[in-house]
């Protein structure tokens, strides 16, 4: 009983909260913390009940065989069929909280898609792990049935509560490796909203002649004089050259001379 309220926490109260955190704190709603939690807490009573008058049901049922209860009075009896009830009771409960959890993560899910959040492409897998867990759930519930009757009912036999018990874990080995594939979903990653970084070459820059400044070359002439950029400051006689001076404006009516 306790593995099927732990069962039940994670499909009810861990799904549909990891869920409502996908939509962000402006799309919180108080319905969808209050309902997983009224459920678990009453699964939770109701399974500690059922598991500890199975306990001592069990208890009572080796005292049976003893020497000393073996002949005397034993209310096993008086447990076997309020335990069963419970069971019912249980389980019918169980069902019920499968259904309104998988309800509740179906909006949640519609609500993401609508958004255009991460989450909204789990609406499959929350499908088939809400079947998964129903189709059990009734099975075993079919089961308890069975032993509220007394195993008197017309549809009992041993070749069929055998099926059924395969039925069941058949249906929990799935709902297991649902759970597993939404856990490992890709929805579930951070996302920061970072744009992607732009692509950087694996090259070092190569330096573009064009854009360096350039650098003049220090040649000297035959008379030992330094020469400037583009041009030389001295010639062979020794005179200067004049090849990147300014013009000279000497008058109105004048010709511009270099």
């Amino acid at each position: 009983m306790i593995s099927y309220w732990l069962f039940l926490v994670v499909v009810v109260f861990t799904l549909n909260t990891m869920l409502r955190r996908q939509l962000g704190t402006g799309h919180s709603n108080a319905i969808f913390k209050i309902i997983p939690l009224a459920i678990i807490a009453l699964i939770g009573v109701l399974a500690c009940v059922v598991a500890g008058m199975a306990a001592y049901l069990n208890a009572e049922t080796g005292r049976i065989y003893t020497s000393r209860y073996r002949y005397g009075y034993s209310n096993v009896g008086s447990i076997v069929y309020p335990l069963s009830g419970l069971r019912v009771a249980f389980y019918s409960l169980y069902l019920i909280s499968l259904l309104v959890s998988g309800a509740l993560a179906l909006k949640t899910i519609m609500s993401l898609r609508k958004a255009g959040k991460a989450g909204g492409d789990l609406l499959g897998w929350v499908l088939a792990l809400t079947i998964a867990m129903v189709f059990w759930t009734i099975c075993t519930l079919v089961g308890a049935v069975w032993s509220l009757q007394g195993y008197y009912a017309s549809t009992y036999s041993v070749a069929s509560y055998l099926a059924l018990g395969y039925l069941v874990n058949f249906g929990q080995a799935l709902s297991f490796i649902f759970i597993l594939c939404i856990a490992k979903h890709v929805s579930w990653k951070t996302t920061t909203g970072a744009e992607p970084m732009a692509y950087q070459s694996q090259y070092s820059p190569v330096a573009n002649p064009a854009a360096q400044p350039y650098q003049p070359y220090g040649h000297n002439n035959l008379n030992g004089h330094a020469n400037e950029q583009y041009g030389y400051n001295a010639n062979v006689n020794g005179q200067a050259n004049h090849y990147h001076e300014a013009p000279e404006y000497v008058g109105t009516n004048n010709a511009i001379r270099a």
